[in-house]
């Protein structure tokens, strides 16, 4: 490792007393100082911390945000969990994958972009999100996507970018800010009253069967008649078959 990176590390270390209980603020600082943690890396933050150096490489590789590789100056982690996904995350993706000229899991040539997925980062409310370093932003589409790229390349600095969360539609103050209620309209299960048990008819007023069978074992047992005599209700085992019928 080279002698301004070993520095480096020694700097950070001292700052935090060389002290093993705070390994992850030294990780931190040092993945932001340097880009990464590399096995040298791991190897001098050890012998300063006096910690055995299996300790700090599992500390560091069990967080998907630490990296043993350089990453580029914009880390960009879009969302990919199923709301993302069917809020039309792909078509982001794409987008940044033809403006970037890279795919998942690389960086472009000048070091300015890393392109990954994410799994959730609490935005579903506002969906497709991503995180580009520490910045989190919402309501992406394909033609946002390509506008926070050129923004970062004209800025070289994620603070400029223009950010929206939320949009004060909700009951407290704390909250408004952060996020988007995304009910629009009067519907079939959001607008009418329920009368009781009206949720377990299907179509023409007939009761599920499910609710049927439901109703049937409670008033077995309500009678006294116990699991002993389920098959009186017409109980069904998970193989479809009733419970008598396989012995039980």
């Amino acid at each position: 490792m080279a002698e301004t990176q070993e520095s480096v590390i020694r700097e950070i270390c001292g700052r935090f007393g060389n002290e093993p209980t705070r390994l992850m603020d030294i990780l931190l600082q040092a993945h932001r100082r340097l880009g990464s943690v590399s096995g040298q890396a791991v190897d001098a933050i050890a012998r300063a911390v006096s910690l055995p150096r299996v300790e700090v490489e599992s500390t560091l590789s069990f967080y998907a945000f630490f990296s043993p590789k350089p990453r580029g100056t914009f880390v960009i982690r879009l969302c990919n969990d199923i709301i993302d996904q069917m809020r039309g995350a792909d078509r982001v993706g794409r987008a940044f994958r033809e403006e970037l000229g890279i795919d998942f899991g690389q960086t472009t040539a000048d070091g300015l972009f890393t392109l990954e997925h994410t799994p959730c980062i609490g935005m579903c409310d506002q969906a497709p999100a991503a995180l580009i370093n520490d910045k989190v932003v919402t309501n992406l589409s394909s033609d946002r996507a390509r506008e926070l790229i050129e923004e970062l390349r004209t800025s070289g600095d994620v603070e400029h970018l223009k950010l929206t969360l939320g949009n004060g539609n909700n009951s407290h103050r704390w909250f408004a800010p952060w996020f988007r209620n995304n009910l629009r309209e009067r519907g079939r299960w959001f607008s009418r009253p329920w009368p009781a048990g009206s949720l377990a008819q299907g179509p023409g007023g007939k009761r599920h069967r499910g609710h049927q069978e439901h109703q049937g074992f409670a008033s077995a047992r309500a009678r006294g008649s116990g699991l002993s005599h389920r098959h009186e209700v017409g109980i069904r085992a998970r193989g479809g078959g009733r419970e008598q019928d396989r012995g039980v």
